[in-house]
């Protein structure tokens, strides 16, 4: 679901777009593909995963491919025990669910600066939204960059909560 709903995003990451500012301070869409590449590839470590790209590949291709083979590793090894991911041991399954996480909000990161939609049933993003409660800790929000969680109503857009949880403005946009 998550990969679906990035592939139509990254479409438009062609040309001079991927020099675009995205909502991560430092990352231009370039910058944040290659982050988000790194991050499922150790998403895939964590399950003996082996990632092969196309050499060349554009941005989507890049991120489709990584996800699948990552995908693939994670049905082979399957959710049961724990994991070691970024140097630390978390129950398995919570590893595999920062793939999610990743894709989604960096999902919602680029559609933010290729001014796409990004269509993600609210279902999913409250599911997403429900792993990264689990998976986002004080100590990781330090370590992997998250700012603080930002407020929104209680009626707030299921996507909106989440990117909000991970430090995201929900209705700022890059300029």
């Amino acid at each position: 679901m998550a990969l679906a709903a990035i592939l139509p995003v990254l479409a438009a990451a062609v040309g001079e777009s991927v020099r675009l500012p995205t909502p991560c301070p430092g990352f231009d869409v370039a910058a944040l593909a290659d982050h988000l590449a790194g991050t499922v590839t150790m998403v895939g470590e964590a399950a003996g995963a082996q990632v092969f790209v196309t050499q060349n590949a554009g941005i989507g291709t890049r991120i489709s491919q990584t996800t699948n083979s990552v995908i693939d590793a994670w049905r082979a090894r399957g959710t049961e025990g724990d994991a070691m991911f970024a140097g630390r041991v978390m129950p398995a399954h919570l590893a595999l669910g920062v793939l999610s996480v990743e894709l989604v909000v960096h999902g919602w990161d680029f559609a933010q600066a290729l001014a796409r939609p990004l269509a993600v049933a609210a279902a999913h993003a409250d599911f997403v939204l429900s792993l990264a409660q689990r998976i986002i800790t004080p100590d990781s929000r330090r370590t992997a960059g998250f700012d603080p969680q930002v407020p929104v109503t209680t009626d707030a857009e299921a996507l909106d909560r989440l990117v909000a949880f991970t430090g995201r403005h929900p209705r700022q946009h890059v300029a």
